[in-house]
């Protein structure tokens, strides 16, 4: 009988905390940075020190597991950038995809992220601006080739 040495190269046999390790490896900046978007990693950076070195291994690789299983997940659009606005910058995200949020996830998220806010107001009326004007050029344009022509 052959006995099995653990390869911690295939991650079906890499323990949990050698995938956070490899994966803050692989992060910017080198091995033990930080990754800004593996959801694992602000977990524990979120978590008090004291907390964070009272943590068994058995609780850090479920709470490593935990937040991997909560990951982002494919959107069918997934459209993000960054404008710079006089001396800041501003994020735009456009998510679209199927509904797998439960109803009563979608109500208590409705509550906490209203449409029917200022800002979302003032974006949209930008937005149509915007459309308005490049509308107005488009036509302008074919009608004067149509009366060119």
């Amino acid at each position: 009988m052959m006995s099995q040495t653990r390869n911690p190269n295939n991650p079906s046999q890499a323990s949990d905390l050698e995938l956070l390790e490899r994966e803050r490896s692989d992060q910017p900046g080198g091995p033990g940075s930080l990754g800004a978007d593996s959801l694992a990693e602000r977990l524990f950076a979120k978590l008090p020190p004291e907390v964070r070195e009272s943590l068994s291994e058995a609780q850090t690789s479920a709470l490593v597991r935990a937040a991997n299983d909560c990951g982002r997940r494919e959107h069918g659009i997934d459209i993000r950038f960054s404008l710079p606005l006089l001396s800041k910058r501003f994020y735009v995200a456009l998510l679209s995809g199927e509904e797998r949020r439960s109803a009563a996830r979608r109500e208590i998220e409705h509550a906490k992220h209203p449409i029917a806010r200022l800002s979302n107001l003032l974006f949209l009326a930008f937005l149509t601006s915007v459309f308005t004007v490049i509308g107005g050029l488009i036509w302008t344009v074919i009608f004067t080739w149509y009366l060119s022509g």
